[in-house]
């Protein structure tokens, strides 16, 4: 038995289809002013999948510990889905900025997907979502750079930043089009991924084929109602860990920075977006006030809301079919925006050198 396709609402822009009302989540089920359909339950299996997650993560170390031993229990957590054995990891270098190439067999050496990985801007690596990674690739039918930013609160804000834009300008500069350029983060990740690309815009770089967001926190004043409303739901995001975890990335930097909070940003001439949100995320708002404001722009924005998933479900691909099924459509998504480069190229699996 296969899970039911998940909710979705897609614009073309222009702002006459954005939605009339302020998002919530307590009436996202209804769905007529965004024209999102929400599909009702989850599958006994599902149900069970999430039930190991959810003790996977209440196993962590809480977000006060060490910020080493929660980096630790990342991996830890993380390891239990391996890279497959047929996937090539080779080191990276974007012109200091380290992190590597996820190269799944007989993938395109045009298309390129950036990911940049979540973690609350503090924890999280390449070894950590090269797995995610891995399934994108596979299924895009490219190679993915998964870099390691500098983290918090080590590194605040605007370093982690400043790393994520500089990868994507040296992909640029290393003589990949932009329209074989994919951009995707989860969680941090799409946060870092929508200021990046807004420097890009100020600095006149052209931008990629397209975006994926997944479960993108687009607003560090953390003003959403859902983080609130859907505390008792995600699992994944404890109480309290957003607040904590923008203090310790912005330290004294202002939270409606547009580079801090791309909801505050100028999003007018982005590329077409897809953005992915559990039902039971904390981000549910973000997501559809994100959206409102890129339809409200003239931006091509896809939004697909899934039942019951929580936050970053996708990571857990492995142990949870929703997750396989969400990065699929991630792929699916990629592969429609991108050009036309199905064949890998011979010769070198690394990318031409900096000019």
């Amino acid at each position: 038995m296969t899970s039911p396709r998940p909710a979705r609402a897609r614009g073309s822009g222009g702002g006459a289809s954005a939605c009339s009302e302020k998002p919530s989540s307590r009436s996202c089920d209804v769905t007529d002013s965004c024209r999102v359909r929400i599909f009702k339950g989850v599958f006994v299996m599902s149900v069970a999948q999430l039930e190991k997650i959810y003790e996977l993560l209440r196993a962590r170390p809480h977000f006060t510990e060490p910020i080493e031993k929660r980096r630790r229990g990342g991996d830890i957590m993380l390891s239990r889905t391996p890279v497959p054995e047929d996937v090539q990891i080779l080191p990276a270098d974007c012109d200091g900025v380290p992190g590597v190439w996820v190269v799944p067999p007989g993938v395109s050496e045009k298309r390129i997907v950036l990911h940049l990985h979540g973690g609350g801007f503090m924890i999280g690596s390449s070894r950590t979502h090269s797995e995610i990674a891995s399934r994108i690739g596979r299924a895009a039918q490219a190679r993915v750079l998964v870099i390691d930013y500098r983290l918090a609160p080590e590194n605040p804000f605007p370093a982690g930043l400043e790393d994520c834009f500089h990868a994507y300008e040296w992909l640029l500069e290393s003589g990949h089009e932009p329209s074989d350029i994919a951009v995707s983060g989860d969680s941090a990740g799409a946060t870092l991924m929508l200021s990046a690309l807004l420097i890009a815009k100020s600095k006149g770089l052209p931008l990629p084929a397209c975006v994926v967001g997944i479960s993108g926190w687009y607003d560090l004043t953390n003003s959403s109602e859902s983080i609130r409303a859907n505390g008792n739901r995600d699992v994944f995001v404890p109480e309290g860990f957003n607040d904590w975890a923008a203090k310790g990335y912005l330290q004294d930097a202002d939270p409606r920075d547009p580079l801090a909070s791309p909801m505050f940003g100028d999003l007018a001439g982005f590329p077409p977006m897809l953005i992915h949100i559990g039902g039971a995320d904390r981000l549910l708002d973000d997501a559809y006030r994100l959206h409102e404001k890129l339809q409200v722009a003239g931006v091509d924005s896809t939004l697909e809301v899934w039942p019951e998933m929580p936050h970053a479900w996708h990571v857990f691909g492995q142990m949870l079919s929703e997750g396989l099924q969400a990065t699929e459509r991630v792929a699916e998504f990629i592969l429609e925006h991108t050009r036309s480069s199905s064949l890998p190229d011979s010769g070198d699996t690394e990318p031409r050198s900096r000019a």
